[in-house]
């Protein structure tokens, strides 16, 4: 009996073991040994704590440390590979949409386990926002429709989910890069996309494009300056209005046959200067226009091509539109809604009345301020207009009632703080673990932790002392002074920055240093061995030296001073002490150049 007890118990142990040995992810949790030290110590080196990615997979790699051999790291369960023992590992894992926390385990050869070695955050969304330039709205499916013009893709957003996806890709024949405005066509299941050229279709079920209207196709006469399109579905057409024909276009959805159906060749009508923007009250046929010279709403009469105003200049300030993007019926409320650039915001204008009333602006409503809308599109169930805002890179509702604001797709989706609206040039700043980002957008330096992704502002208008900033080209950093140098394009200057008070020191412009003056500075490195900045001032087709004592200013290398080929228009900038050379890349010559700091002599070395 006690014999058969051994072998049973055997048998299961080596099952167990074959079991474990099989499986490359530790199931059982090991008790540490402590005779033997605790579990090893692993770090994630990529991706960083909190990161956002639109790939279906990552490749996750970090370093381990141990006293004892490591038997193996897990990555979400996923064995991890390595050529050293895993001093370095590496693990291929699968990413879901949304938020994916990656884990890391590890087992040493004494048992040792920590199965949250460590930790982070990646969120993976399958397309980006960049430069969204039109929309449009499926009400029945929930789906916002963008354009990005940069990308040149047509993007469906769920305005339950937040998730995106791609509806038609790039096109070389067709592409979308300079849309004015769309509009859902959802008895044909397409998009209709207005261009400079005219119409343009898309299929919603294969992402199919072509040229409905325009450029040779359809009768009729042509467009010159197509503003915005809606659609007219009672009579199976697209209207068409074009500022600088000052006319409004019917536009037939079969034939791609164009015919105007109102300009200025009524005299009996109110005259349009510059009209802009474009809405559809279905049930009465009229169109809406505003004729920004004027300051007015128009009306036009889809039957006679009659147009009335609406509304005239107002008489509060407060309400005088200023530059208008874009128009919308609700005819719940009798009004239409005006998506205004230069009001940040919406204002509505009583069709009744002509009475206007500011929706939401920086002064009205709560959440993140507008910065540069560009479309709007009505959600009428839900009493929100969707806008999409380009420096912002994101979808915004804003609640017709309240003013509300609030980011439904894209904008800041990692790290806190300021948004960076145009990130121009970047450096390392190796003793505060962060990247520094000039802002030419905002005049401002950002810095970014380079873990949680978190922004500070370091300077922006008023803030710190010293010369304000008015065109920040490029930046360096000065890790033995704690401070950052920049070039000013437009001050034509050097000015030092102090990392902790944000404090502005001008080093050399026209009035400190001797010396050339700058024209037009691009990039800059810093010469620590020689105490000096090198610049590629653009204008002067140059590469320049400025002590950083004196503020003085030499030509080390221009076409007068040295041989080679001469700048055409120098922009970058890298040091090559140990060979006392600098690299220079070249937007022109489309060349990298590098210099002989010595002799100033010029080469090309890869063009």
């Amino acid at each position: 009996m006690k014999k058969a007890h051994f072998i049973f118990t055997l048998v299961m142990t080596l099952s167990a073991c074959v079991a474990n040995k099989n499986n490359s992810n530790p199931q059982v949790e090991t008790q540490p040994n402590n005779d033997n030290g605790s579990a090893p110590l692993a770090e994630i080196h990529f991706p960083t704590a909190i990161a956002l990615t639109n790939s279906p997979q990552l490749r996750v790699s970090g370093s381990a440390q141990d006293s004892d051999p490591i038997k193996g790291i897990w990555v979400n369960g996923v064995q991890a590979q390595s050529s050293d023992h895993f001093a370095h590992w590496s693990a291929t894992i699968p990413l879901r949409e949304g938020d994916n926390r990656i884990n890391v385990e590890t087992l040493d050869s004494h048992g040792n386990h920590n199965r949250s070695a460590a930790k982070s955050l990646i969120k993976r969304q399958a397309v980006f926002l960049g430069s969204p330039a039109s929309l449009t709205l499926d009400e029945s499916q929930q789906n916002a429709l963008l354009i990005d013009s940069g990308q040149d893709l047509l993007i469906g957003i769920n305005l339950t989910t937040g998730l995106r996806k791609i509806l038609s890709s790039s096109s070389k024949t067709l592409p979308l890069t300079k849309t004015h405005s769309m509009v859902l066509d959802a008895a044909h299941q397409q998009i209709l996309v207005l261009d400079p050229k005219g119409l343009i279709s898309i299929n919603l079920a294969s992402g199919e494009r072509q040229r409905l209207s325009g450029d040779q196709i359809g009768s009729g006469a042509n467009f010159s300056w197509p503003d915005s399109v809606t659609l007219d579905p009672i009579n199976n057409r697209a209207l068409v209005l074009d500022s600088y024909l000052k006319a409004l276009f019917a536009v037939d959805l079969e034939s791609g046959n164009r015919h105007i159906l109102s300009d200025n060749r009524n005299q009996e009508s109110q005259v349009l200067t510059w009209p802009v923007g474009l809405a559809l009250d279905a049930d009465r046929q009229r169109a809406f226009v505003i004729d920004t010279y004027q300051d007015a709403l128009i009306a036009i009469d889809l039957n006679s091509g009659l147009r009335q105003r609406v509304s005239a200049t107002a008489s509060n300030s407060e309400t005088i539109m200023g530059f208008p993007e874009s128009l919308a019926f609700d005819a719940a409320n009798n009004r239409i809604v005006v998506l205004d650039s230069l009001l940040k915001g919406l204002l509505a204008i009583d069709l009744s009345s002509g009475q206007r009333q500011i929706l939401s602006s920086s002064e009205i409503g709560s959440g993140p301020q507008l910065l540069t809308p560009i479309d709007l599109s009505l959600n009428h169930n839900s009493g929100l207009a969707l806008v999409i805002d380009s420096n912002l890179s994101a979808l915004v509702s804003i609640n017709l009632l309240s003013g509300e604001r609030r980011i439904l797709s894209g904008g800041k989706v990692i790290g806190a703080g300021p948004a960076m609206i145009n990130p121009n040039n970047t450096v390392l700043d190796k003793n505060n673990r962060r990247i520094l980002i000039v802002d030419e957008y905002q005049d401002a330096l950002l810095a970014v932790d380079l873990e949680t992704g978190d922004r500070t502002m370091l300077f922006e208008g008023g803030m710190g002392s010293g010369p304000n900033v008015s065109s920040p080209a490029n930046i360096t950093m000065d890790n033995a002074g704690n401070r950052a140098l920049m070039v000013d394009a437009y001050l034509d200057a050097l000015i030092s920055i102090d990392l902790e008070s944000g404090e502005r020191i001008v080093i050399s412009d026209r009035q400190k240093g001797s010396g050339p003056n700058l024209k037009l500075p691009q990039g800059i490195t810093l010469d620590t061995a020689n105490n000096r900045v090198l610049v590629v001032d653009a204008y002067l087709k140059a590469l320049i030296a400025i002590d950083l004592k004196s503020g003085d200013r030499s030509v080390l290398s221009d076409s007068h001073t040295s041989s080679g080929p001469d700048f055409s228009d120098p922009v970058g900038i890298a040091l090559d002490s140990y060979r006392d050379r600098a690299l220079v890349t070249d937007a022109n010559l489309n060349a990298l150049v590098a210099i002989n700091l010595s002799s100033g002599e010029r080469i090309i070395v890869s063009k």
